[in-house]
Formats: structure tokens, sequence, C-alpha cells
């Protein structure tokens, strides 16, 4: 069984991406796909 060691040197996820941009990310996709749901039905978003 092959079982991983984490290095000093290895950076983990909370050092690459802010958290603010981490916390925000599902307002990002749900806006997204709101989006997409209207353009893809024309007809709902003029009524």
């Amino acid at each position: 069984m092959l079982i991983k060691l984490a290095k000093p040197s290895d950076c983990q996820a909370a050092e690459i991406t802010p958290e603010s941009l981490y916390l925000s990310r599902r307002t990002l996709l749900g806006g997204s796909l709101a989006g997409v749901s209207l353009a893809a039905l024309p007809g709902a978003a003029t009524a």
C-alpha cells in the first residue's frame, strides 16, 4: 500500500486561492446557470 506523506515544501490549497474567491464561487456558478437557463428558454424569458 502506498502512503503519501506531506512534505514541508508542499503548499496547501488555502495558500493558493484567496478565501473570499473560494467562498464566492457558488454565487458565480449560480449566476452563470441562471443566465444559461434563460438563454435556453427564450419564450420563458420574454413572458
